[in-house]
């Protein structure tokens, strides 16, 4: 049985200090909706960077079916957050080289808030066989 190291990291900038290459798999969870919409392609790009050939992300986020735009400011207690467009956060993921596997959109609750939740399933393409 191979072991895996688990490493967890927190924070915007905690992708920058990681080898390239160096994970098989992120999980996003809700964090996306704290990036300014502006700021969205250079995240996916340490994705593309930090996973490995074959490594897949898995990305969850308040969403929206209109893609008239990326993303629509809302209030949050913590910090300022962003319900982003389901088919502009995906351009952007494969704008970043990464190859859609799976998607899930959830209908709001009956209860809370009125936003959909979306989770998108990417991998960064295995290495070329040479």
């Amino acid at each position: 049985m191979r072991r895996h190291e688990w490493r967890q990291c927190f924070g915007g900038q905690a992708f920058l200090y990681l080898p390239d290459g160096s994970l098989g798999g992120a999980v996003s969870r809700m964090s996306v909706i704290h990036l300014p919409p502006q700021a969205l392609p250079a995240a996916f790009a340490q994705f593309h960077r930090v996973l490995a050939p074959g490594g897949y992300l898995y990305l969850e986020f308040f969403a929206s079916l209109d893609d008239s735009e990326l993303g629509w400011a809302f209030d949050h207690k913590v910090a300022p957050a962003w319900r982003l467009s389901v088919e502009r956060t995906a351009a952007l993921l494969r704008g970043a080289g990464l190859v859609e596997r799976a998607r899930l959109i959830e209908a709001p609750p009956e209860a809370g808030r009125s936003f959909e939740t979306a989770v998108l399933i990417y991998r960064k393409p295995p290495s070329p066989v040479s």
